[in-house]
């Protein structure tokens, strides 16, 4: 069974509640408490996490949640470990510290950097655990989204990307990721998620 940490769920529901959901009754629903958010060593089986993403996508209406909800998000919500990432000398070492201390973040995902020509891909797989399954589009759409939100803030300007890889089936309309990753480069039902 794989776990996250409470600060991602905690990122989560606080972009929830900024589209008006009262996450109070929601999180009841799965038995954990608002508090429970609180606790930096409080952690969350992925299943329960998918599930609040499924049932955020239908109490809002917005079928790229886990887009917007990476579009919005802070590296400083990733605890000392975003702050760590903000202060790093460089991308790449940002970005290695995350990786190597993922296990922090969460049991589920597994992050590669894997340099291919002149371009450097970030590759986000799942960890064999049935669990994380459940909500795939959202969870990845969250993860790249996150990914190019921190790059934008830690070199301060508005980078797009070459090319984005999902492994689930493309949506009817895809022009919500070609407006935020800047590219029409976006493949689906690739291999990998990077």
């Amino acid at each position: 069974m794989a776990l996250l940490s409470s600060f991602i769920l905690r990122s989560m529901v606080q972009h929830m509640e900024r589209l008006s959901i009262d996450t109070v009754p929601l999180l009841a629903e799965v038995g954990i408490k608002k508090s429970d958010l609180d606790d930096p060593d409080k952690r969350f089986e992925c299943k329960t996490v998918g599930y609040l993403k499924q049932k955020a996508i239908l109490l809002t209406g917005d079928e790229f949640f886990g887009l917007h909800h990476g579009e919005q998000f802070q590296p400083t919500s990733l605890s000392f470990l975003g702050y760590l990432m903000l202060n790093s000398p460089d991308l790449e070492t940002g970005f290695k510290k995350v990786i190597e201390y993922n296990r922090l973040i969460g049991e589920g995902i597994r992050h590669d950097l894997v340099p291919y020509d002149e371009n450097t891909y970030i590759l986000n797989s799942y960890i064999e655990d049935e669990d994380i399954y459940l909500a795939e589009r959202v969870v990845m759409e969250s993860i790249l989204a996150s990914i190019v939100t921190s790059t934008r803030m830690i070199l301060n300007k508005q980078v797009t990307v070459n090319e984005v890889f999902f492994s689930f089936k493309k949506p009817e309309n895809i022009d919500e990721y070609v407006r935020f990753f800047g590219t029409d480069q976006i493949h689906f039902e690739a291999k990998t998620n990077s």
